[in-house]
């Protein structure tokens, strides 16, 4: 037994000492981690932002993480997260070259009607959510309580949609069909206050409000119909034909390429 505590000892004393001395070096824990990147390293060129963007894209493509609303609701908090780092990023008021990228504009409208898409996909199946801000996320915010009110929750979407109206345009940025335009967010705002005025019929009988707020709608929704943007397809067959990725009936989609054998699903 006095051996076994010997060899006891002898091997801790053997660990401590190559503890210290590799803890006295000042080499160590320094590692270099290439796939760590800076704070600010989205914001450095245009290019880099617009990657950035895309990130919160990607949180469109579907799988079959909607299927179930749980992780359905985890999902578009990670989205949100997303885009309210982003946000933050462009907003920097310390990095002024930000601003001065030509596609500026556009980046902050489609990161505004994304964070509304995605609030509101959670507003229509919760009701009232945490609504959290640009900079926030459950990381950094882990308490924020639901909103208040109806209205609340909904005026921070319409808020962000119509952010999104003034900077984006009718068409897609370079071209590239799938990104959020003006007849999207004026789409999704014309939604938006027409479940604002469902809210105060419902909630508060004020008929008066919610006459208001389906005036409002009307006046987005005539927008993109007066547009000159968009037509009816001549044949309703047609609407999902995968050989019409983005029809002229389209104000806003987004194409899933689910495979060979997937199709329909």
């Amino acid at each position: 037994m006095k051996k076994l505590h010997q060899s006891f000892l002898i091997a801790a004393t053997g660990i401590a000492a190559l503890c210290f001395t590799a803890c006295d070096n000042d080499k160590f824990l320094s590692v270099e981690h290439y796939d760590i990147l800076p704070a600010d390293q989205m914001f450095k060129t245009q290019n880099d932002a617009l990657s950035g963007l895309n990130g919160i894209y990607d949180c469109l493509f579907a799988d079959n993480t909607y299927a179930d609303l749980g992780r359905g609701y985890n999902y578009s908090y990670r989205a949100i997260g997303r885009a309210n780092d982003f946000l933050s990023g462009l907003e920097d008021e310390h990095n002024t070259e930000v601003k001065k990228f030509p596609a500026y504009n556009t980046m902050d409208g489609e990161a505004h009607a994304l964070r509304a898409y995605f609030y509101m996909f959670l507003a229509q199946n919760w009701g009232r959510v945490p609504m959290l801000a640009t900079g926030e996320s459950f990381l950094n915010t882990p308490n924020k309580a639901a909103a208040e009110t109806d209205d609340e929750m909904w005026d921070f979407i319409i808020d962000d949609l119509k952010t999104a109206v003034r900077q984006l345009d009718w068409k897609p940025y370079n071209g590239e069909y799938g990104r959020c335009t003006k007849g999207m967010a004026l789409s999704y705002l014309g939604e938006a206050y027409l479940w604002k005025a469902y809210k105060a019929r419902l909630n508060s009988k004020d008929e008066a409000k919610s006459t208001e707020n389906v005036k409002l709608a009307k006046e987005a929704l005539e927008q993109v119909v007066n547009s000159g943007t968009y037509d009816l397809a001549p044949s309703f067959s047609t609407l999902w034909d995968v050989g019409e990725a983005w029809p002229k009936e389209a104000v806003w989609q987004v194409v899933n390429d689910m495979g060979a054998g997937n199709y329909g699903k």
